[in-house]
């Protein structure tokens, strides 16, 4: 194949519509986001998972205030025993070193030597008072209960998050009552574009979970997310946002230890609600591997919850006591008369459940060809109205589930390139133009493009990382391909390629 070109010195700078900075994390690089192109091409997401900045300090914040409160306590406890002491000798004379009694009989004289350590009785404590061996007492006491108190705050009573002061002891008591308030964890950083009104700047929004997070396309795009953590005590929300407006919305769905594990497998045809499926746990006492799995919607407009259908699909054993819960897709159809619930994993891998007649009806989709590797990088899952199931790396599954097809993406026309110090946008490998600022002297490039699915808009993901400290910074630039289309009388003509 023909190497790609970079673009020549002559070619001028593309028109920059937006710059929307990365996060450095904790060890000195950009961890790579996730940039993508949602609502009809209405607005550009960026989503990166970073470290807090203080994660490992707010985890361990307990025990090293439980450290520093039980050596104050037991320095008060040594103090409080040596006023115990000097009280009852108070008035008489004490070896410095050992505060051995050295006070001679009436009339006699002191030891040149302390018979207890042998250290010269030149240096005595005389006539102390043991009023003075109050304050470190009180100052090391007082220190040690505001260090269990602060400790305290770092903590929660309940068995939801990690077991303090270590995992160990809840497997020994599994109802045993402290656990840790917080835990060290990636935190996504979801940025956004609105293309309509780029003047108008990105904004952002955090999470600790929003691994799930998807954009429907309808009217108004909306953006949703299952959140379930330690800081919400493993409360299942379901959050969405106007990504137009910036409204918002938190919805409870449930609680992760009680109903499951639960995830967004799209949207309903309309766009108008979210497919919100939860599988269920595993007992510790249970000895079968069924687990039911619970469909339900949610109004985009008002939060409206709305139950579907309850099935059932298999776990399986991946040692003593211990399962593991497929991963399902489900689509229903906008009234909710229809529906879908495809497993991915596990016993029932390629199995789909739908209804029929007021009952469940099983399918098994292992006879389609590779339907459950085509379908495993699926994200979203819409049902159609003729009952066809579609996901969003172009696999369609019939409504009988007799055949699956499979469409062809459009082939990718643009990418990065970094050649000679700069950072270059290249279309069928010979046109471009110039991103960004040139990459200096000590440092290197990665960049990486998506290209909106109406060839309007490009994202250029730009991490540069400094040969001598080995730290990184980065940035997504937003540019508007118009200007490289103005010219065009017609559809690009396709630049045949050397084998």
């Amino acid at each position: 194949m023909e190497q790609p070109q970079p673009p020549s010195p002559t070619q001028g700078r593309l028109p920059e519509v937006a710059r929307i900075p990365l996060a450095t994390g904790l060890n000195g690089q950009v961890p790579l986001p996730s940039v993508e192109f949602a609502g009809q091409s209405r607005v550009l997401m960026v989503t990166q998972w970073t470290t807090p900045a203080d994660p490992w300090w707010v985890y361990y914040a307990p025990d090293m205030l439980a450290a520093l409160s039980a050596v104050l306590m037991v320095a008060s406890v040594r103090s409080a025993l040596r006023w115990r002491r000097r009280r009852k000798l108070h008035g008489r004379m004490l070896c410095a070193s050992c505060e051995y009694d050295l006070s001679p009989p009436a009339g006699g004289r002191v030891a040149a030597a302390c018979p207890e350590c042998g250290r010269s009785t030149s240096q005595t404590i005389a006539n102390h008072s043991p009023a003075k061996l109050w304050m470190p007492v009180l100052a090391c006491g007082v220190a040690a209960i505001v260090c269990a108190v602060v400790a305290s705050t770092f903590l929660r009573m309940g068995t939801a998050g990690n077991a303090w002061p270590h995992t160990i002891v809840r497997s020994m008591i599994p109802e045993w009552p402290i656990s840790r308030r917080s835990a060290p964890a990636p935190v996504a950083d979801i940025r956004w574009i609105v293309l309509g009104n780029p003047a108008a700047g990105w904004r952002s929004v955090s999470d600790a979970s929003a691994g799930n997070l998807l954009v429907s396309e309808g009217a108004s795009p909306m953006a949703a997310w299952i959140s379930s953590s330690p800081a919400n005590e493993w409360s299942t929300d379901l959050y969405t946002l106007d990504l137009l407006t910036g409204a918002s919305r938190v919805v409870r769905m449930g609680s992760l230890p009680v109903d499951g594990f639960a995830s967004i497998s799209g949207f309903t045809a309309d766009h108008a609600a979210a497919v919100v499926a939860t599988v269920g746990t595993v007992g510790i006492e249970q000895t079968s591997g069924q687990v039911p799995v619970r469909l339900r919607t949610v109004s985009l407009a008002d939060g409206a919850v709305r139950e579907i259908a309850v099935g059932e699909t298999a776990a399986w054993s991946i040692g003593t006591s211990s399962w593991r819960v497929p991963r399902v897709l489900t689509g229903v159809s906008p009234d909710g008369s229809d529906w879908r619930i495809v497993t991915l994993e596990g016993p029932d891998a390629g199995v789909m459940l739908s209804p029929h007649a007021g009952t469940f009806r099983r399918r098994s989709l292992t006879g389609v060809t590779n339907v459950v590797g085509a379908l495993a990088s699926t994200r979203t899952v819409t049902l159609r109205t003729d009952g066809t199931l579609v996901s969003d790396t172009g696999v369609e599954i019939s409504a009988d589930a007799a055949a699956i097809l499979p469409t062809n993406s459009p082939r990718t026309e643009w990418m990065a390139s970094t050649q000679g110090g700069t950072v270059a946008l290249l279309r069928d490998g010979r046109e471009g133009g110039l991103i960004g600022d040139p990459t200096p002297a000590q440092a290197t490039a990665f960049a990486s493009v998506v290209v909106s699915p109406d060839a309007r808009w490009a994202a250029v993901t730009i991490v540069r990382t400094s040969t001598a400290t080995k730290t990184s910074t980065g940035e997504v630039v937003l540019l508007d391909l118009a200007s490289l289309r103005h010219n065009e009388k017609g559809p690009a003509e396709k630049t045949p390629r050397t084998p």
